[in-house]
């Protein structure tokens, strides 16, 4: 699934792309938390959420 570049990593779809979205990222693989919208964490493209994708959201978030 390919989304808009706004919505790629807005987990918690807020409606934007911030800090919050790396914490709840972070919770989520920690097993301490859950993600609204998990199809917008997948930055890797594998079909699975890891810290790969979390790495690359981080990376997004900095280049933004």
């Amino acid at each position: 699934m390919n989304l808009p570049q706004e919505m790629q990593g807005d987990v918690n779809e807020d409606g934007i792309f911030d800090i919050a979205d790396i914490v709840s990222m972070q919770k989520f693989l920690l097993g301490a938390g859950t993600l609204n919208a998990p199809d917008r964490a997948e930055f890797c493209k594998d079909g699975v959420l890891d810290i790969y994708d979390l790495g690359l959201m981080k990376n997004s978030l900095l280049k933004s």
